[in-house]
């Protein structure tokens, strides 16, 4: 699953799953792949239809956002989005099995539009939303050699915790304490390597600042549009989603940052909204594979 808030790309070791965290993913790498969609497909049933869990919630956010949408659609929506998240969970059992199976169901498109600003001196950010399977997509460039490094909260479940993260790391992947993660993106800006940015994620104020996201008011982390001016660095979107059975991490053109206020509070609130933009525009096209039961509307900015 996607539980971080950004990422920095950095040239690290790969490191090899161990034998305790390969015994619990081997069950969901045995089966046959048309076999995971179908216990994907029947545990989303059991989970939408009998368990219930954050149902309402989630379909509750889905009609806000979507407001004119019958509820036949909404429904369709929450449980697609439910099915995404459960198929992720199988798919985790290639990274410790088969890592080449990650290249077989993985595609990058317009790669050349990351690659071609990675040449220039200048620092790089990436800005993408928790969309199909990022974790994919991740693995996917670790393996043609852009591993990186995580920057994010762990996991409460010890033996969960050990397992995420020790599968993220054997695509070459490092982690960096979020209290340390200014330091990390100033230090990988010297060094010219990338850093994604998540921009869906939900954060407090005061640090977090008033925006909306999918038409609702909410608060956003402003990390993104400050390392940029502070920087001068690029952003590049990444755009990924599912589709025919295969993760696509579509990137697109660099968005450029606007100075088009006096203070820099206010160009930093500018440009947080025009990533959010972005990212809302992909969730527009396939909303089914955003993750829905993520809580990126709190309940202290309802109104």
């Amino acid at each position: 699953m996607l539980s971080f808030l950004l990422i920095t790309v950095n040239c690290g070791v790969q490191k090899k799953v161990s034998y305790k965290n390969k015994a619990i993913l081997l069950p969901f790498y045995i089966l046959p792949r048309p076999l995971k969609k179908f216990l994907s497909y029947t545990l989303t049933f059991i989970w939408f239809h009998i368990l219930r869990l954050r149902v309402k919630e989630t379909r509750d956010r889905v009609l806000k956002v979507f407001p004119s949408k019958t509820k036949s659609e909404v429904d369709k929506i929450v449980f697609r989005s439910f099915y995404n998240l459960i198929l992720l969970v199988f798919e985790y059992s290639y990274f410790a099995w088969a890592p080449k199976k990650v290249l077989k169901y993985t595609e990058l498109i317009d790669a050349h539009i990351f690659t071609d600003e990675a040449k220039k001196d200048k620092p790089l950010f990436l800005t993408t939303s928790h969309s199909g399977n990022g974790e994919m997509i991740l693995f996917r460039m670790g393996l043609e050699g852009y591993p990186f490094n995580l920057i994010g909260k762990r996991v409460g479940t010890p033996w969960l915790d050990d397992l995420l993260f020790e599968i993220r790391e054997a695509s070459g992947l490092k982690h960096i304490p979020p209290k340390h993660g200014g330091a990390g993106i100033v230090r990988a800006s010297k060094n010219r390597e990338p850093t994604v940015f998540i921009q869906d994620q939900f954060m407090y104020p005061p640090k977090g600042i008033e925006s909306t996201f999918l038409g609702l008011e909410t608060f956003t982390n402003p990390a993104l549009a400050n390392f940029a001016e502070r920087l001068g660095a690029t952003v590049v979107p990444v755009e990924i989603y599912r589709e025919d059975g295969i993760t696509k991490g579509k990137f697109h053109p660099v968005i450029p940052f606007e100075h088009k206020f006096e203070t820099k509070e206010e160009n930093t609130k500018h440009m947080t909204q025009v990533y959010n933009g972005v990212i809302e525009k992909f969730i527009g096209k396939r909303p089914e594979q955003w993750m829905w039961i993520h809580r990126r509307w709190k309940k202290t900015v309802h109104r």
